[in-house]
C-alpha cells in the first residue's frame, strides 16, 4: 500500500514537472521565433538569425524555423550556411511529409533547385500533394524543363482550378515549351481585362502572334499599348511583328522605328527594322542599318550577305561584288555565293566571268534561272555548241519555256539552219496562238531578224485581240521606222502620244526617228515638246542635249552629254550606238568597240554594232594596203602651166598604239614638159599620226624626192596641228615644204617654197559652214605670196543624197613677178558650184558599214580678168567586202579661152586590209 502511494507520487511529480517544462520549453522556442520572424519581415536578417538559433536549440526538428534560418543566410549571401542549416533539418525530419514540404520551400528559396525537385518528388512519392505538385512544378519550369513542369501543373489546376495565378503559369509554360496555342488557350480562360491584368494581355498577345494569329495580337497590343502601365517598346515590338506578318510593313516600319529610337543601342531591334524596310521596299534605308551594324560586328556575315544582296537589287554592283567576293573568301565551295556572284555578273553583262562561275558551281537545269543564263552567256560568248547542248538540255526540263525556244532559235539561226529554227517559232506560234505575251515575244523575235512583213502580222494579230496593246504599237510603230516606212511609223508614235500623252517612250521614240529622217530641227522640237508636256523630264532633257549636239556635230560636248544620259540608262541601245559612231567618226577606235560591245552584250542580235565592230577592229589592229595610179595634166600659155604626170603608188598604214599611226608610200612616176621633154621622179615617204580627236590631233611627213636629168634630189616635210576649242568650231595651222613644179624650168631650177597657213573652220549648225583661211609662202627665190579666202556651204539635202551648194572667194598676191611661173601682184577669183553626193546602200547609213556611193561637183569660177572658169568632178567609191575597196575619181578644170588654164586629173586606187 505504502509503495503504491509513493509510486502515486512519484508519479504525478514527473507529470507535473514535464508539463511545467513543455510549458517553459514552449514558451522559450515560441518567444525566439516570434522575434525571429519579426526582424525577418523587416529584412534585418542578421538579427533574426540568433533568435532562429535558439529556437532550433530548444526545438531542432523546427522545419519552419530551419527554413527561414537557411532563407536569411540565403539573403545575406552566406549560402554554405544556408545549405547546412536545411541538411540538419533534414537529418532530424527525414520521414516526415509535412516537414519535408518546409525543406523543400527552404531549398527552393534559395534557388536551389535540383535539391527541392528531389525533396518534392519524395513528398509526391506516395500520392499527389497539390501545393507540392504545383512548387514542383514550378521548379522544373525554372530548370528550363517546361514540358515535365506542364504535367504537374495541369494536375494541380484539375485539384485547385480557382488558382488564377497558377493558370496563368500554366500558360507561360506553354508559351515556353512553344504551345502558344494552348497558351493562348490557358491565358483566355482567365478573362483578362486591361484594366486588372495588363501584362496578361501582352502575354496572350505574344502567344497569339507566335501562333499566326496576327489580326487577333495586332488587336490586343493596340489595347495593351494604350495601358498607362504598358511595357511600350515590347508591345510595339510585337505590334510591328504581327503588322508584319499581315504584310502591313510600312505601320511596321513606323512602329519598329519608334521602338529604335528609344533604343538605338539594341542590335535585335535594328535587324527587324531593316528587315520590315526591305519587306517595305525601302532596300536603301534598309542596307544602311545592316552597314551600321557591320561597323560594330565587322565579321557577321550573315549581315554582309544582306548588304550585298540590297547592294545587287540597288544596282550598286561595286559594293555587291565586294561583299560577295569577300564571303567567298571565307567559303570558296560556297555554291549560293557562287551563284548570287555569277548573276550579278551576269546582270553586269560580265558574260565571262559570269558563265565561268556557273560552270564551276555545276548549276543545272533545276536551278532555271541560272541555268538559262549560262545558255545565254554561252551564246554572246559564241561558245555556239555549249548553247545548243545547254537550250536541249534545259528544254528536256522545262519544254514549255518560251524564252529559252526562242534562245534556242535565234542561236539556230547564227549557225545557219534557218530551218530547224523556224520549227521551234512556228511550234511556239501553234502553241501560243491567242497569248498576246507569248505573240508579243515571237514579233520582237521575228523583228531582231530583220522579218518586218511577219513581225507586222504578229502585232497586227495582237491588236486584234487586244486594240489597247500599247506594246504590240509601240513596236509596230518601231519595225515600220525601220523598214524606212517613217511616214505609217510617226502616225503610229502619235496615235500612241493621243491615246497616253504622259508616255515618254513613244515621244522620245518619235523624236529619234525625226532623226533619223535627217529633220533634225524637228526632232529637237519634238523632244523640247516632250519635256515641257511630261513632268519627269530629266532622261528626256539629256537625250534632247546629246542628240542636238549630235546634229550640230558638235563632238566633244555630244560625247560629254551622252555619257550623261547613259549615267541614268546604261542600258540604252540608242545612245550607246550613237555614242559608239561618234567614237568611230574620230577614229576613236578602242571607245568605239567598248560601246560596240556593250551594245552587243545587251542585243547580241543588233546586227549594226556587229559589223560596225569588225569594222572598228580592222581599223585599229589591220594595216591597210594602198595601191594605184595618179594621172595630173595642167597647161595654160598664159599662167606658165606645162605639167603631165603619170605616177604609180603603193603605200602602207598600220596603227602603233591606241593614238598612234604610221604610214610608209613608195611612189614612182613620169612627169613630161616641153623642155625637158621626160623626167622621172621616185619619192618615198614616212607619215606619222596622233589622234586625240575632237580635241586635237597632229600629222607629220617626211619625204624623199629623187629625180633623173641630174636634177638634184630633195627633201619635203610637213606639219599639221588641228585643234577644236569648242563645239563647231576648228582651227587647222599647217606648214609644208614642197618643191614648186609648176613646168620644167621650175623643178630644174630647183625652186621650192615653204607654206604656212592657218584654217578656220566655223558651223553653227548642220547646214551651214564658213571656212577662213589665211597662208603665207616663201619661195628660196627670194620670192613669197600671201593669201587668204572665205568660203560658205550650205547642205540642202542630207544623206543618202545630199547636195551642198557652196561659195568661195581666194585673193593672193606675189611679192615680185616671175617670168617661169604665174605670179601676179594680185590675183582674185570668186567661185559657186554645187555637190551631189548619193548612198547606194541598200540597207541603213551608219559608221562602219560597207558604202558604195557617187559624187559630181560642178564649180564656175570668175576670175579678176573675168575670165569665166569650169570645174567638173566625178568620183565613185565601193567597199566591195570587209576587207577591198576600190575609188575612182576624176576632175577638169577648163576656160572658155583655152589658152587660159586647163587642168585634168585622174586617180584609181584599190584598198586591202590585212
Amino acid at each position: 500500500m505504502l509503495k503504491t502511494k509513493i509510486f502515486l507520487v512519484l508519479f504525478i511529480f514527473l507529470v507535473v514537472f514535464s508539463t511545467t517544462l513543455a510549458f517553459h520549453s514552449t514558451q522559450s522556442f515560441y518567444k525566439a521565433y516570434v522575434r525571429a520572424e519579426a526582424h525577418f519581415k523587416k529584412a534585418e536578417f542578421e538579427k533574426a538569425i540568433p533568435y532562429l538559433n535558439q529556437a532550433l536549440k530548444v526545438s531542432p526538428k523546427s522545419a519552419k524555423a530551419a527554413k527561414y534560418l537557411a532563407w536569411s543566410y540565403q539573403k545575406l549571401g552566406r549560402k554554405q550556411e544556408a545549405l547546412a542549416a536545411l541538411e540538419k533539418a533534414f537529418a532530424i525530419n527525414a520521414q516526415n511529409p509535412l516537414i519535408l514540404q518546409e525543406l523543400a520551400d527552404g531549398y527552393y528559396g534559395i534557388d536551389e533547385y535540383a535539391q527541392a525537385e528531389k525533396y518534392y518528388r519524395q513528398i509526391l512519392a506516395n500520392s499527389f500533394r497539390p501545393q507540392a505538385g504545383k512548387k514542383l512544378a514550378e521548379v522544373l519550369a525554372w530548370q528550363g524543363r517546361h514540358d515535365e513542369a506542364i504535367g504537374y501543373m495541369k494536375k494541380y489546376v484539375r485539384s485547385i482550378p480557382f488558382d488564377l495565378e497558377a493558370l496563368e503559369l500554366l500558360g507561360d509554360l506553354y508559351f515556353w515549351s512553344g504551345d502558344y496555342a494552348a497558351a493562348v488557350t490557358s491565358y483566355a480562360s482567365l478573362k483578362p481585362t486591361l484594366k486588372d491584368n495588363a501584362e496578361l494581355i501582352f502575354k496572350m498577345a505574344e502567344a497569339l502572334r507566335l501562333s499566326g494569329k496576327h489580326e487577333d495580337a495586332s488587336k490586343l497590343y493596340e489595347m495593351y499599348i494604350k495601358a498607362p502601365a504598358g511595357e511600350r517598346d515590347r508591345a510595339e515590338y510585337g505590334f510591328a511583328e504581327s503588322l508584319g506578318n499581315l504584310g502591313k510593313y510600312d505601320e511596321a516600319v513606323s512602329l519598329l522605328s519608334r521602338v529604335h529610337g528609344r533604343s538605338p543601342d539594341d542590335k535585335g531591334i535594328a535587324f527587324r527594322l531593316a528587315f520590315f524596310l526591305e519587306k517595305a521596299s525601302r532596300l536603301s534605308d534598309a542596307r544602311a542599318i545592316y552597314i551600321k551594324l557591320l561597323e560594330s560586328d565587322n565579321e557577321n556575315r550573315v549581315l554582309k550577305l544582306k548588304v550585298a544582296d540590297l547592294s545587287f537589287s540597288l544596282a550598286d554592283y561595286d559594293i555587291a561584288r565586294k561583299y560577295y567576293a569577300e564571303l567567298l573568301s571565307y567559303s570558296p565551295q560556297d555554291r549560293h555565293l557562287q551563284l548570287r556572284l555569277a548573276d550579278l555578273l551576269f546582270t553586269e553583262r560580265n558574260y565571262r566571268e559570269a558563265v565561268a562561275l556557273y560552270e564551276k558551281a555545276a548549276v543545272t537545269p533545276i536551278e532555271q534561272p541560272q541555268f538559262r543564263n549560262l545558255c545565254y552567256g554561252y551564246v554572246v560568248l559564241e561558245r555556239r555548241q555549249d548553247a545548243l547542248r545547254g537550250y536541249e538540255e534545259y528544254l528536256k526540263a522545262y519544254p514549255g519555256d518560251v524564252d529559252a525556244k526562242l534562245g534556242l532559235a535565234q542561236l539556230l539561226l547564227v549557225q545557219g539552219k534557218a530551218d530547224e529554227a523556224e520549227i521551234y517559232t512556228q511550234e511556239l506560234l501553234k502553241e501560243h496562238a491567242s497569248d498576246k505575251d507569248v505573240l508579243l515575244k515571237l514579233a520582237v523575235f521575228s523583228s531582231s531578224r530583220r522579218k518586218y512583213t511577219s513581225a507586222t502580222r504578229l502585232y497586227e494579230r495582237i491588236l486584234s485581240l487586244d486594240p489597247e496593246n500599247k506594246e504590240a504599237r509601240l513596236w509596230l510603230a518601231r519595225i515600220k521606222s525601220w523598214s524606212k516606212d517613217y511616214r505609217a511609223s510617226l502616225e503610229l508614235y502619235g496615235s500612241l502620244i493621243e491615246r497616253d500623252a504622259g508616255w515618254d517612250v513613244p515621244r522620245r521614240e518619235k523624236a529619234r526617228v525625226l532623226g533619223w529622217m535627217r529633220e533634225y530641227r524637228k526632232s529637237v522640237l519634238e523632244y523640247q515638246k516632250a519635256v515641257k508636256e511630261i513632268k519627269s523630264t530629266q532622261i528626256i532633257e539629256l537625250e534632247m542635249r546629246a542628240k542636238e549636239n549630235y546634229y550640230l556635230r558638235f563632238y566633244k560636248e555630244a560625247i560629254t552629254a551622252y555619257h550623261q544620259w547613259l549615267a541614268l540608262e546604261p542600258d540604252n541601245l540608242e545612245a550607246l550606238f550613237d555614242l559608239a559612231q561618234i567614237y568611230a567618226q574620230q577614229r576613236d577606235w578602242n571607245n568605239a568597240i567598248k560601246s560596240y560591245e556593250r551594245i552587243l552584250t545587251i542585243d547580241p542580235t543588233h546586227f549594226q554594232s556587229r559589223i560596225a565592230i569588225a569594222t572598228s577592229r580592222r581599223y585599229q589592229k589591220s594595216t591597210v594596203f594602198r595601191t594605184g595610179t595618179h594621172t595630173f595634166e595642167a597647161d595654160s600659155a598664159s599662167r606658165q602651166a606645162d605639167a603631165r604626170y603619170r605616177g604609180f603608188y603603193s603605200a602602207a598604214e598600220f596603227p602603233l598604239t591606241e593614238r598612234f599611226s604610221a604610214s610608209l608610200r613608195q611612189e614612182a612616176g613620169f612627169y613630161n614638159f616641153s623642155s625637158p621633154s621626160s623626167v622621172t621622179q621616185s619619192r618615198s615617204s614616212f607619215a606619222l599620226a596622233y589622234n586625240s580627236r575632237p580635241h586635237f590631233w597632229i600629222d607629220l611627213a617626211y619625204a624623199f624626192n629623187n629625180y633623173s636629168d641630174n636634177i638634184k634630189e630633195s627633201a619635203s616635210f610637213s606639219e599639221r596641228l588641228n585643234f577644236s576649242p569648242a563645239g563647231g568650231i576648228e582651227f587647222a595651222l599647217s606648214h609644208e615644204r614642197r618643191d614648186l613644179i609648176e613646168n620644167g624650168l621650175t623643178l630644174k631650177q630647183r625652186l621650192r617654197s615653204d607654206d604656212y597657213k592657218l584654217l578656220v573652220s566655223i558651223s553653227p549648225n548642220r547646214r551651214i559652214k564658213a571656212l577662213v583661211d589665211g597662208g603665207y609662202m616663201d619661195l628660196n627665190d627670194g620670192n613669197h605670196k600671201i593669201e587668204y579666202g572665205v568660203g560658205l556651204y550650205s547642205q540642202l539635202l542630207y544623206e543618202p543624197s545630199s547636195l551642198i551648194l557652196f561659195y568661195q572667194f581666194r585673193q593672193y598676191g606675189f611679192s615680185k613677178s616671175k617670168d617661169i611661173y604665174f605670179s601676179p601682184a594680185s590675183f582674185h577669183i570668186n567661185s559657186l558650184g554645187l555637190e551631189w553626193k548619193r548612198f547606194l546602200n541598200a540597207h541603213e547609213l551608219f559608221e562602219g558599214s560597207n558604202n558604195t556611193y557617187y559624187t559630181l561637183r560642178y564649180q564656175a569660177n570668175f576670175d579678176v580678168h573675168d575670165q569665166h572658169g569650169h570645174v567638173f568632178y566625178a568620183g565613185f567609191y565601193r567597199d566591195w567586202n570587209d576587207r577591198f575597196a576600190t575609188n575612182f575619181s576624176w576632175q577638169k578644170i577648163f576656160y572658155e579661152h583655152r589658152d587660159n588654164y586647163r587642168q585634168e586629173q585622174l586617180t584609181l586606187e584599190g584598198r586591202y586590209y590585212f
